[in-house]
């Protein structure tokens, strides 16, 4: 199913991850593991430069989103999973994997490096990042809607685990 409609996703990671290609660049004819791959922008990023991508993230509703970027896009070499990137159902190994914004929402970050180091190939190569300033600048805009724009607070915290909290 295509559609016209641009589906709604974080724009921001894709402003900012304009200089993956840059610095990590993938050949078209490489498979791409993109662990947490989240709304799917990544796939966006590298658009034309890679073989196969293959997306796991254990969030549905995101994944939904991949879907309908994959299809605004005309992505046809993405392919989804979901489940927990600490115990990825695959056995293929990959030229390249991508763990944007990832580690920092994991439980055990130990089990998700042993995934992938078991499905990236031998000679492949890692790009990690995670969002240094990411909490302190969202603390810094929260306190400043509350105490100077007054403005209530719309961030819910649930109890326990929540892989879309920092």
């Amino acid at each position: 199913m295509t559609t016209d409609k641009k589906p709604k996703f974080k724009e921001g990671k894709l402003k900012s991850g304009i200089v993956y290609p840059e610095i990590f660049p993938i050949d078209s004819t490489e498979t791409v593991l993109n662990v947490g791959c989240g709304d799917g922008v990544q796939a966006i990023t590298y658009l034309n430069h890679f073989k196969k991508m293959v997306g796991v993230d254990i969030d549905g509703p995101s994944l939904q989103t991949a879907r309908e970027v994959a299809n605004y896009y005309k992505i046809d070499n993405l392919e989804l999973i979901e489940a927990n990137v600490e115990n990825i159902p695959l056995s293929e190994q990959f030229d390249k994997v991508l763990a944007i914004d990832i580690i920092e929402h994991v439980i055990h970050p130990d089990l998700l490096a042993k995934e992938i180091n078991r499905l990236i190939k031998d000679d492949g190569e890692l790009l990690i990042t995670f969002p240094a300033m990411h909490d302190k600048w969202e603390h810094f805009f929260q306190f400043v809607g509350r105490k100077i724009l007054r403005r209530k607070s719309k961030t819910v915290y649930k109890e326990g685990w929540d892989p879309r909290q920092h």
